[in-house]
């Protein structure tokens, strides 16, 4: 069986099309097909299916993955077996939270590249509950996000450090009489909501002290999250390191409250059926020296 039909297989569940994968790997598309229809015909299962114009996989390839990241990691530990950090090759897949991301794990990853240069490093940016379930299903080897729980008797979950988050508004004048601590206030205000398990403990908190605000907007990324609370579009609960610089130069302000324990564990997670490859070893000790 071809270890490259099978990486191919991988590349196209991380990605979600045979064209992202072809991009990739640097095949043309039709290269993609050929190998997934031999695929198919090694292992006698249909692995894809068209549903309107886009392929999806099915429940069969699924069940199939677990078994394939095996074979891909058992060879990888062949390949890598006595070889120091420059020599290591293969591929290492980290799916992480977004705020995480752009403000913590940029110097992580530029200084894996430059300890593991022929490593392929995938890494993508989603949240904290996609993170921890892409982890669980063997899209991703290793998970960097917020704890959120709800995590199965197969994850090893390493903590990392405690994330403290505040209320911040822009700093223009008119915020500096918003007033989230006397119980019964309403607050003329936009709530921006940002990381799930960070807006419902304020939610929590809010409705336990009867404050209330205009409304609620929904709003995706940290940094868009940022620039509507600058703009003066509303307040937001955010990640106290993503802000630094905006509170230094006045752009935000920092609103008193009495939410219990603001913060939030960041944490590692990987499924403990799999091999710590020393790719992975690596980029966890990286990460911790940073978080």
């Amino acid at each position: 069986m071809d270890l490259k039909s099978l990486n191919t297989f991988t590349t196209i569940l991380e990605c979600g099309s045979f064209a992202a994968a072809a991009r990739i790997l640097n095949y043309t598309q039709s290269t993609i097909t050929f190998q997934m229809q031999q695929l198919e015909q090694e292992l006698s299962v249909q692995l894809f299916e068209k549903v309107g114009r886009k392929m999806r996989v099915t429940q069969a390839g699924k069940d199939l993955l677990p078994y394939i990241n095996a074979v891909l990691q058992s060879a990888e530990r062949l390949a890598n077996y006595g070889k120091s950090y420059h020599e290591l090759a293969g591929t290492l897949r980290v799916t992480c939270a977004e705020s995480i991301f752009v403000y913590r794990l940029q110097p992580v990853i530029r200084k894996f590249r430059e300890m593991a240069p022929h490593v392929k490093l995938l890494v993508q940016n989603k949240s904290s509950y996609t993170t921890r379930d892409e982890v669980m299903r063997g899209a991703a080897d290793l998970g960097i996000h917020y704890d959120i729980g709800g995590f199965s008797s197969s994850a090893v979950v390493k903590r990392f450090s405690e994330m403290p988050y505040v209320l911040v508004s822009s700093g223009h004048p008119e915020t500096e009489d918003l007033d989230f601590i006397t119980e019964g206030t309403h607050n003329p205000v936009t709530l921006i909501s940002g990381e799930p398990i960070m807006y419902e403990r304020l939610r929590e908190y809010l409705h336990t002290r009867h404050i209330t605000v205009d409304m609620v907007l929904n709003l995706a990324g940290t940094s868009v999250v940022k620039c509507s609370v600058m703009s003066g579009l509303g307040i937001a609960f955010l990640p106290a390191y993503t802000i630094e610089e905006e509170l230094k130069d006045g752009r935000m302000r920092i609103l008193d409250t009495e939410i219990p324990n603001p913060s939030v564990p960041v944490i590692c997670v990987y499924h403990k059926n799999k091999w710590i490859t020393p790719a992975m070893e690596l980029f966890m000790k990286l990460t911790a020296e940073v978080l």
